[in-house]
């Protein structure tokens, strides 16, 4: 699969929820994150995963619960959205696509 070019245009662009999606502007995790900060992660999932914008957008609102049960679990993370997971959860991300056969 060729992986999709991340468009920062999309990304910083929440007035209206992906389509596929069961997010809410109003609701949308994204939003808590600097647009720069959102972009980064968004891109770096993209490519450690090799899967479609939508995709990676819905991962990335979804780790929102895990990564708060990982702070609250005595620090093991910092919070959700900040420079730690922009620059970790790509990597967890990665560990999780299956080696090319």
């Amino acid at each position: 699969m060729a992986r999709q070019a991340v468009d920062r245009r999309i990304v910083a662009d929440h007035s209206r929820p992906v389509s596929g999606t069961t997010y809410a502007p109003a609701m949308d995790p994204l939003d808590d994150v600097p647009a720069e900060s959102r972009f980064e992660v968004i891109a770096a999932v993209s490519e450690a995963l090799e899967v479609d914008l939508p995709a990676v957008e819905h991962i990335v609102r979804a780790s929102e619960p895990m990564w708060n049960a990982l702070e609250d679990a005595g620090g093991l993370v910092d919070s959700w959205g900040g420079g730690e997971f922009c620059y970790l959860f790509p990597k967890m991300c990665a560990a999780l696509k299956a080696p090319a056969t």
